[in-house]
């Protein structure tokens, strides 16, 4: 199954009643100006993307406002991520933009790993009552957060 936005049906509803949806990427890469610019990474252009966004959906007897400020909450990304040993807002461009960055420790022989990351969310309440919860972003190069010695930066990474 296909959705019309591109989604594609990875595996419908396990015991966990999860179901996993997977569309291509395309490459934004952050200009710093208003406008952001859209490109097909290398890979694409040679025929091999191997980007994948994945999105999973479940129904969660909480209501919509919880849910959302719990997952734009930073602080609790200790709570869903167990490898996760630093995670601040390192400047606030409003309520529903912040520049992140987040370390992950991971075991030997493989170094921590770091990222600088652009957090969006909006919250979308519908005329027919439905609301839509959007949380999503991107790595981004930022001289605000140099690089960390021992440690990897990560540069591609989208949520």
């Amino acid at each position: 199954m296909i959705k019309s936005d591109g989604w594609q049906l990875y595996n419908k509803g396990d015991k966990a009643d999860i179901t996993i949806w997977t569309r291509k990427t395309v490459e934004k890469r952050e200009t710093g100006e208003e406008n952001e610019v859209e490109s097909e990474s290398s890979n694409a252009r040679r025929g091999n993307n191997a980007m994948y966004m994945m999105k999973a959906e479940r129904t969660i007897e909480k209501s919509p406002e919880t849910i959302f400020n719990f997952l734009r909450d930073i602080s609790s990304m200790y709570k869903t991520d167990k490898t996760m040993i630093e995670a601040k807002i390192v400047t606030s461009f409003s309520d529903q933009r912040k520049l992140i960055y987040i370390r992950n420790h991971l075991m030997f022989p493989i170094k921590d790993r770091d990222c600088v990351f652009m957090h969006h969310d909006c919250i979308d309440k519908k005329s027919n009552g439905e609301v839509e919860a959007i949380i999503s972003g991107h790595s981004v190069e930022s001289k605000l957060v140099p690089e960390v010695k021992g440690v990897d930066r990560v540069f591609l990474l989208a949520s």
